[in-house]
């Protein structure tokens, strides 16, 4: 029995590891296979995948978000409902299904257990009056999400026009531990039978062992001219101690088609009710600084044993600076900025 767990989590890492160290590609076939199957997952592991887009049209603030997933646990809650895991076979289980989106304001679809198959290019979800699902082959997919017959959303995707297509990040140790592969697109359909097109991303998280309390906060923001910047701002706390790790950030220059790395990252919270966040990021001469104001926000919490809590925020730019060996620029040479910016807490076992 040992044994086998062991082969589990060890196949898990495997693929993370061997998905990390390709760093050019003709063929997707593995991010797919990755992307479209559930992963047999040791005891009390998670997968979630999370499906993220925003409008280029900033003035409306157009941004739909989804997510799936299960935990190889008996039962487990989120957002305070009960979902009564069942694997039925390799391709099929009882999962979660959430959504939420903002057209003309927030929507808020409900959390509901759902069956979610996978495999051979697709996935399809269905809880309650609601069904979702993803499908094709990188770089051309289509999202659907319907409630009582008729279309929330409908979108198509393709290959991104600027910055980096995929990346993958993971954080194991013999096998224990996380990571995650992210798909970089652009989209174009309707949601709620408006125009929406725009850039997004599509996430596989999996987590194969118990976590100590890691709040984190991660963002992605798309500006008006092409740019997006993307950050992750992870720490360890213990009491009133806080270690930083694993801090990273990613700019992309459309106007000038440049990448900026960054390894050093800040973010400071102010304000409980109506939060603002600043948030500064360092790489050798290279400096950036962003103030997010949300506009509109949802409060996640999972929970079996101990509790992850964790609030989606959209966020407009509100002032942007950025300094180099080059001319310094401003919100204005970008446009506006708008995109989503997690705040997340907790003990995850």
């Amino acid at each position: 029995m040992k044994e086998k767990l062991l082969n589990r989590i060890n196949g898990i890492e495997d693929r993370f590891k061997k998905l990390k160290t390709v760093f050019t590609r003709e063929k997707w076939d593995d991010v797919d296979d990755m992307f479209f199957s559930f992963e047999p997952l040791p005891k009390r592991g998670k997968e979630y995948w999370f499906l993220f887009f925003t409008s280029t049209e900033h003035k409306n603030g157009m941004q739909f978000l989804v997510m799936f997933g299960d935990q190889n646990v008996k039962e487990f809650r989120v957002d305070g409902i009960t979902i009564t895991r069942e694997r039925f076979n390799e391709k099929k289980v009882r999962g979660v299904l959430s959504a939420w989106y903002y057209e003309n304001g927030v929507n808020y679809l409900p959390t509901l257990p759902a069956i979610i198959e996978m495999g051979d290019g697709k996935v399809h979800s269905r809880g309650g009056n609601i069904e979702f699902s993803f499908s094709g082959k990188y770089p051309e997919y289509r999202m659907r999400m319907i409630e009582e017959g008729k279309d929330i959303c409908d979108l198509k995707l393709m290959e991104s026009k600027g910055g980096k297509k995929y990346d993958v990040s993971e954080y194991f140790k013999g096998g224990l531990g996380f990571g995650n592969v992210n798909l970089y697109l652009d989209f174009a359909g309707k949601l709620k039978g408006s125009t929406f097109k725009g850039r997004c991303y599509v996430q596989k998280v999996v987590i194969t062992a118990p976590l100590p309390n890691v709040p984190w906060n991660w963002g992605r923001i798309y500006f008006q001219n092409g740019s997006l910047f993307e950050f992750l701002h992870p720490y360890v706390s213990l009491s009133k101690f806080k270690r930083k790790f694993a801090t990273s950030a990613y700019f992309y220059d459309a106007k000038n088609k440049e990448s900026h790395i960054f390894s050093k990252v800040n973010v400071m919270k102010f304000g409980s009710k109506k939060p603002h966040f600043l948030v500064r990021v360092e790489s050798e001469n290279k400096e950036m600084i962003f103030m997010l104001k949300p506009y509109a926000t949802k409060k996640f919490e999972i929970d079996s044993i101990g509790k992850l809590s964790y609030d989606e925020h959209l966020v407009n730019v509100s002032s942007f600076s950025f300094e180099d060996s080059k001319k310094p620029v401003e919100l204005k040479d970008f446009g506006d900025g708008v995109g989503l910016l997690e705040d997340g807490h907790g003990l995850v076992i």
